[in-house]
């Protein structure tokens, strides 16, 4: 094969004379004389120390930028996990913080209702001291219990301030703690309030401050550095240097990091008048959930020990390129008159050698290899003959575009476009290929070119790595992620809905979106044996072109039957991606879109078929993965639908005892009107008897006197 020669050469047998370079020979004699060459060796040797000096500096200075960008990068990560840290804190502390059982026994200071939220809080791993106080700052229940502490007014604390300041959570600054092991802490408190909005009390989490060790753990810092994170009143929170086993620890250098701050500065140079390697270069970034910040510092010095291999690599680099400069003159002087007259000879054989050695390196080489010429003519290595599953021959006579998969080949013809107009040599992409026995491989392919004397090219050189088990890895870790999201969202969305058929149309929005569907359904089978949906997505709706009355009968009420009927006929999932040709298809309304693809799965509890989640029309069909993907969310629904039932089932309960309590209410009150009314009847009696006994008193008396 045809391969240029160009830069390769391999040295000859013959004498050193004769393997000079061409150029050299050519050199003028007094460029060859000992004077010369030694005033070379000095101005080389004085070049050399400058350069030196001069990269040192600059390396110094690229060092200490590096620096400043590698801090910037810890500081801010740093910041970021505190911050996700203490708000995934406050997000819990909040959950139950408006749990309606929660806040009755808040509001009724009872320890003993309080007790089980409380433990089964602390299963959490982020929650060490849990407390609660009411809004006056009197804490009345603890866990773990410290009777010392209960009853005392901690109006005085930085978080009961925070907190009672608008009635918003708070991340307190540190203080020590006044029972255990009275150590350094903060806390993360959150406000609770009744069923009118009226705060009642004060949820606080008091965790230690090791548990910033855990974080910043797994956070690459250089040994150099020192890091220290101070709270909204300049107070250490963590340092790696600096001894801080009290509360009131101030960072050093306290005033410039808040002028910083302040001047949204996150890189400060603090000189030292007496010292110039104990120059400080600091990295700032703000937390704002703590009001503080977190502070990486290194000093000239540190930089300059950590550069020091560098430097000195560098120094034994230039001195020996000086070495081998003076000793290379030395040699070309000794062998300045020795001519080869095997020249052409020698330059035959580096010919042949380099052509043999190519080929070696070709075929043996492990890597896929192949020459391609401009008209797609192919030449491979026996790796790439294993790695399609064709022989060589059979490769020999395809062109690129028949071994590569459909979908890329206008991928690969763009990334070929720069090597054949001569705006680049070489280009690299990750592209499929297609194996012999119908397999699709990818691969991460590097395509140098070799071009003639007019600049076109002559063939191009490809090497391809198989990273298909790579490549499968990362799908699947990006199916699982997305996976989880979608969990995540319909547990959020049971939260925050108010009815069940809301959490079913969340479930249902990302069944669709983790699966490509064009539209599905969420339906439950009645109690009477037949199914009414109770969740209908809108690409679903538009497209089911029905008269009103007839969409409204066949979504409510249905007899299970056809596809969809299987799924839970048959109490599994089904995959369907011709649905014409399926034995139970029974068709479709007239208007409905038509159907090419379908995906359905149970909805389980307790190993009863209770309803099913349908997705249908995903291009080019559905697969194991989208089945496992939908039974997952499956599962994920039936639990969300029993945590939904059971709060509104609480919430009817609670609306059945109000209407009892004002039933009641109303009861007395008719009883006590009844009551007035019967006494003024007895009191008017009473006094007409008297009255009229008065009058016959009277009468009586007047007989007499006549």
């Amino acid at each position: 094969m045809p391969v240029s020669t160009k830069d390769n050469t391999v040295p000859g047998k013959n004498s050193a004379a004769s393997s000079l370079p061409v150029p050299f020979r050519a050199l003028p004699a007094w460029l060859m004389r000992r004077s010369t060459i030694v005033a070379l060796a000095f101005g080389l040797f004085f070049l050399l120390v400058f350069i030196f000096l001069y990269l040192a500096a600059r390396h110094l200075e690229t060092a200490k930028n590096n620096a400043f960008k590698t801090d910037a990068v810890s500081i801010n990560l740093i910041s970021g996990l505190i911050t996700n840290h203490e708000n995934a804190v406050r997000e819990f502390l909040l959950s139950y913080a408006w749990r309606t059982g929660f806040v009755q026994a808040v509001k009724k200071k009872d320890p003993e209702k309080l007790s089980p939220y409380f433990k089964e809080m602390k299963k959490n791993p982020y929650v060490d001291g849990l407390f609660i106080a009411d809004k006056d700052g009197i804490l009345w229940f603890n866990e773990p219990c410290f009777p010392e502490s209960i009853g005392r007014n901690f109006s005085y604390r930085d978080w009961f301030k925070g907190v009672r300041g608008q009635w918003q959570p708070y991340v307190s600054a540190v203080f020590q703690r006044i029972v255990g092991e009275k150590s350094l802490a903060i806390v993360n408190a959150v406000p609770v309030f009744d069923e009118q909005g009226k705060p009642i009390g004060i949820l606080g989490n008091s965790h230690n401050l090791l548990f910033i060790n855990d974080i910043i753990a797994p956070v690459p810092l250089s040994a150099a550095a020192r890091v220290d994170i101070v709270d909204r009143a300049g107070q250490i929170v963590y340092s790696n240097h600096i001894i801080y086993k009290e509360a009131g620890t101030f960072y050093p250098a306290l005033p410039l990091i808040g002028k910083a701050l302040h001047e949204k500065r996150i890189q400060l140079t603090i000189d030292d008048q007496k010292n110039y390697w104990a120059r400080k270069y600091v990295s700032i970034a703000s937390v704002d959930i703590i009001g503080g910040a977190v502070i990486v510092e290194r000093t000239l010095k540190n930089i300059l020990q950590e550069e020091l291999i560098h430097l000195s690599d560098l120094a034994i680099v230039l001195f020996l390129f000086f070495l081998v400069v003076v000793l290379l003159l030395f040699f070309l002087r000794h062998n300045f008159i020795l001519q080869g007259a095997e020249s052409s000879l020698q330059a035959e054989t580096r010919l042949r050698a380099s052509e043999v050695k190519f080929k070696d390196m070709f075929e043996s080489s492990m890597v896929g290899k192949s020459i391609t010429s401009p008209d797609g003519r192919i030449n491979v290595n026996s790796a790439l003959c294993e790695l399609l599953g064709y022989s060589r021959d059979e490769l020999n006579r395809l062109q690129w575009q028949d071994i590569t998969h459909p979908d890329d080949i206008a991928l690969t013809a763009k990334a070929l476009e720069p090597l054949y107009s001569g705006a680049a040599d070489a280009t690299r992409l990750i592209k499929r290929y297609r194996r012999k026995d119908g397999g699709v491989i990818w691969a991460d392919v590097g395509i140098t070119v070799r071009r003639d004397k007019e600049g076109k090219p002559v063939y191009f050189m490809t090497n391809m790595m198989d990273i298909t088990d790579r490549r499968l890895l990362e799908e699947k870790s990006i199916r699982k992620s997305k996976m989880l999201q979608a969990i995540n969202n319909i547990f959020y969305a049971t939260m925050m809905a108010e009815t069940e058929a809301a959490v079913a149309q969340s479930c249902l929005a990302e069944a669709v979106e983790l699966t490509g569907s064009r539209f599905g359904f969420i339906g439950k089978v009645m109690p009477d044996g037949l199914f009414s949906t109770i969740a209908l997505s809108d690409p679903g709706g538009k497209d089911c072109r029905i008269a009103e009355g007839v969409a409204v009968k066949m979504i409510d009420n249905m007899s299970i039957r056809g596809i969809w009927g299987d799924v839970i006929l048959r109490e599994q999932a089904l995959i369907i991606n011709d649905p014409p040709a399926y034995p139970g298809d029974v068709g479709l309304p007239p208007g409905h879109p038509p159907l090419i693809s379908f995906l359905g799965a149970p909805l389980k509890d307790k190993g009863r078929t209770i309803g099913m989640i349908a997705v249908a029309n995903s291009s080019p069909g559905y697969t194991e993965v989208h089945r496992q993907q939908l039974e997952a969310l499956c599962v994920a629904f039936v639990e969300a639908i029993r945590r939904k039932q059971a709060e509104e089932a609480v919430q009817r309960a609670n609306a059945e005892l109000e209407e009892r309590i004002a039933q009641r209410t109303k009861e007395l009150a008719d009883k006590n009107e009844e009551l007035l009314r019967l006494n003024n009847v007895f009191v008017g009696r009473e006094l007409r008897m008297r009255e009229l006994k008065a009058k016959i008193a009277e009468r009586e008396g007047a007989k007499e006197q006549e």
